[in-house]
């Protein structure tokens, strides 16, 4: 695939990764989603057992926890990051392209076919703190936020808490514990990230790269 040339290209706090332009993606669920979109756009990346940090031509690649993509693409630089992770960190990036290539979700999930006002009052244990308050805030609906950040599916059916919100993909896992998904609160498709003074100062150059299709906006 022929590339342009991007020598100009800095990120404006570049740190420890040198002068090359950085892509920040996440590891987990999303790494493959974002190699292939990569790949779209002409940086072609091998990936390798435990290995961290990949270069190609004039690009860096930095692999990272989910949760810590909105951190350093607030370095300076470009990521791929979940909405659902944007929308809980709140560091006030740009969003600047949505990859139709996911068909994630965040949803309400019990073990009992609640009504959502029926649980008032209870506890609903996730990792989308923030998200989870709003959306219940919004509903005028008080609930006790119970913060976890793993097996999930267990809390319901262990009694720790009356529901969960979690990300669903297939289905299949709540499925097979007897769980039940009460409300899709919002479809969490990746999304490409930036610092907002790097993304102004290569407006050109990035829109050149992501090949059009921007819906840029704050979050």
């Amino acid at each position: 695939m022929a590339r342009t040339n991007h020598h100009s290209w800095r990120a404006y706090d570049p740190g420890s990764f040198g002068n090359s332009m950085k892509f920040v993606i996440p590891t987990g669920r999303l790494f493959y989603t974002s190699l292939r979109f990569l790949d779209s756009i002409g940086i072609l990346i091998q990936p390798e057992d435990r290995k961290l940090i990949f270069n190609y031509n004039d690009f860096t690649v930095i692999s990272v926890k989910p949760d810590d993509v909105p951190y350093f693409v607030g370095l300076g630089g470009l990521g791929i990051c979940g909405l659902d992770t944007v929308m809980e960190i709140n560091r006030n990036l740009l969003m600047l392209k949505r990859l139709d290539c996911s068909r994630y979700r965040l949803s309400v999930i019990s073990s009992m076919e609640y009504d959502l006002e029926d649980l008032d009052g209870k506890t609903v244990a996730t990792r989308h703190a923030r998200i989870t308050r709003e959306f219940f805030n919004k509903l005028g609906i008080n609930i006790k936020i119970l913060k976890l950040h793993g097996a999930l599916e267990v809390a319901p059916l262990t009694g720790v808490a009356d529901a969960i919100v979690d990300i669903i993909d297939t289905g299949n896992t709540i499925k097979k514990n007897g769980l039940i998904e009460i409300k899709k609160i919002m479809d969490i498709n990746p999304w490409v990230i930036s610092n907002k003074r790097f993304f102004y100062e290569n407006e050109d150059e990035i829109k050149l790269l992501l090949k059009g299709g921007f819906q840029v906006g704050y979050i």
